[in-house]
């Protein structure tokens, strides 16, 4: 099965890099990044994160 990551940061002006770094060298293969005040669940990219992640264990 193949490993998702999510990175979030509050504000647009904040880097994510640091936690993609970490979610990449843990093996993730597909990295969604939020980015910003987004907290809606149709908003960013939890919006196409949502039918991949469907059905996986909570």
């Amino acid at each position: 099965m193949a490993l998702i990551g999510y990175a979030r940061v509050s504000t647009r002006e904040q880097n994510p890099e640091g936690q993609t770094d970490v979610l990449s060298s843990s093996g993730c293969e597909k990295l969604f990044v939020d980015r910003g005040d987004c907290t809606t669940s149709g908003c960013g990219v939890k919006a196409e994160a949502m039918p991949i992640t469907e059905g996986m264990g909570r």
